[in-house]
């Protein structure tokens, strides 16, 4: 029923894609249905492991974990996408995030060690984005990439939207746990899309990083770096704020509908920039979205209660929708400039990413043994703000009038 119903939404859009129309479909259907489980969870982790008893300290650790994790396996998740396409590695993304669901389940009562859980998030996130971003940038369509990433854009922020929702409502009613619960149903109901076509990319190849031509990509691992760590520090120092300094009572429901109804916002906001960045001024956006990011991370500190909080968060839907798109349409161009590099690109980025992010968040790990909770996050905010200046830095060729 939903796969009809995107069809008929898109295929009137989309005419010109009928070749591809299939693999376009299964993977909007399977992100969405992901993106929503996901957002059932890492909206609350933060404030659950702080409700466990865990001290700050040891919750940015736990993050360290997860990218220092993801550091090593993306490496290993594009050799398995090479062998067996991103399909199969979106399996495996799947069942290691149940895992890691079921971990958190059962924290109470069997007191896993953090760094095990971090690690199976790792390898989910690993096997997950690395096949997604190959997927996505082999079937996307060259002159109408915006649209397709409005789309995309647009399906997982209607996931957004119920995520935080049900989970809210779930871990206020039932308890936190049964949060857990129904992110792993949805994460299996994620699988089936996937394999109703073959998939979409060569498998059984090698690969082959020395051939990347490092010294023409060095604008695009900058401004990796940057986006790397602002959206990380983002999505989890902010929800981890508000539920400790600006809500109370129900913070878990709070949470859930801050985040939901922020989405809706992003939602239209996508479907705007998707037209404009097709009209060759993506780059102007990008500029000027970054900088009024960078400055909403320095006014965060200032806010202490729930209305301001949801002011902050809506804000923050439309500008970082209007550096990330722009942004992802000349990230997924890239590779189609490189011939036969699309693994090897996806890879080398994602690993440099992920090496910034776990450095960043050890860094606030050891600031968090000595300083007050509440200035390490502030101190947080601060990097997220420069972080969101390094985005200006890329040079990406889709993004150039000219092309």
């Amino acid at each position: 029923m939903i796969k009809k119903a995107l069809e008929r939404i898109l295929r009137r859009r989309h005419f010109w894609r009928d070749a591809g129309f299939n693999e376009l479909t299964e993977l909007y259907i399977s992100t969405m249905l992901r993106v929503f489980a996901v957002s059932v969870l890492m909206v609350f982790i933060p404030f659950y492991l702080y409700q466990e008893g865990f001290p700050l300290y040891m919750i940015f650790a736990f993050f360290g974990i997860i990218f220092s994790v993801r550091v090593i396996t993306d490496v290993l998740a594009s050799y398995f996408v090479a062998r067996f396409g991103p399909k199969h590695s979106m399996i495996v993304a799947c069942f290691a995030q149940i895992i890691a669901s079921s971990l958190l389940l059962t924290l109470p009562e069997y007191h896993w060690p953090l760094w095990s859980i971090g690690m199976m998030i790792g390898i989910s996130s690993s096997f997950y984005f690395i096949a997604y971003h190959v997927e996505f940038s082999k079937i996307k369509h060259i002159v109408h990439v915006g649209k397709e990433l409005s789309n995309m854009q647009i399906f997982q922020k209607i996931a957004a939207i119920a995520g935080p929702l049900i989970g809210g409502v779930a871990g206020t009613l039932l308890g936190p746990r049964y949060i857990f619960i129904i992110a792993s149903v949805i994460l299996i109901a994620s699988l089936w899309p996937l394999f109703r076509t073959a998939e979409p990319v060569k498998i059984h190849f090698r690969l082959d990083f020395h051939r990347l031509p490092f010294h023409r990509l060095k604008r695009d691992f900058t401004s990796y770096f940057g986006l790397s760590i602002e959206n990380s520090l983002s999505l989890n120092i902010w929800s981890l704020y508000i539920a400790l300094f600006a809500l109370s009572g129900s913070v878990y429901a709070k949470l859930g509908a801050i985040s939901s109804v922020s989405v809706i916002a992003s939602i239209i906001t996508a479907h705007v920039i998707g037209k404009f960045i097709d009209k060759k001024r993506s780059r102007r956006l990008l500029r000027i979205s970054s900088v009024t990011t960078a400055g909403l991370h320095m006014l965060r500190p200032f806010v202490g209660s729930l209305w301001p909080a949801f002011l902050t968060n809506v804000t923050y839907e439309i500008t970082s929708t209007g550096y990330r798109l722009p942004y992802l349409k000349g990230f997924y161009g890239r590779p189609d400039e490189l011939k036969n590099l699309r693994t090897e690109y996806v890879t080398a980025l994602e690993v440099f990413g992920n090496l910034s992010r776990a450095s960043i968040w050890w860094i606030l790990t050891i600031l968090a043994t000595s300083i007050g909770d509440k200035t390490v996050l502030i101190i947080g905010f601060a990097i997220a703000a420069a972080a969101a200046l390094m985005i200006r830095s890329e040079r990406f060729p889709a993004l150039d009038s000219k092309s």
